[in-house]
């Protein structure tokens, strides 16, 4: 496999409906207090994987698919109080990025 086989053949429709449904659901279940609804919030980011050719494109274009929701956290308005809002949308961040790399190495293992 080689470098070019991450950055050719990318599927953006799959790219971009997959991070708007990851955001949205999070947004949505954030802002009405819908809990449970967190769960299915990862239905955008395997959206993401499956349109993509191979492990090492799904997994970069999985980390990148979380960032609209990092750029939703930091530049509007949390419902939190303002001492969460410092840290929320780092934690949101490494988070995300955590659950990939987990996946990647899950991958790499078995």
């Amino acid at each position: 496999m080689e470098l070019e086989d991450v950055y050719r053949n990318i599927s953006f429709k799959s790219f971009l409906i997959g991070a708007a449904l990851f955001a949205f659901i999070v947004v949505l279940s954030v802002e009405y207090e819908l809990d449970p609804l967190l769960i299915f919030s990862s239905a955008g980011l395997l959206y993401i994987g499956y349109g993509s050719q191979n492990r090492i494109q799904a997994i970069v274009l999985g980390a990148l698919g979380t960032l609209p929701l990092f750029i939703a956290t930091v530049f509007f308005s949390t419902p939190w109080p303002y001492y969460w809002r410092k840290y929320y949308f780092f934690l949101i961040l490494i988070s995300f990025f955590s659950y990939r790399c987990f996946l990647w190495f899950h991958w790499l293992l078995f």
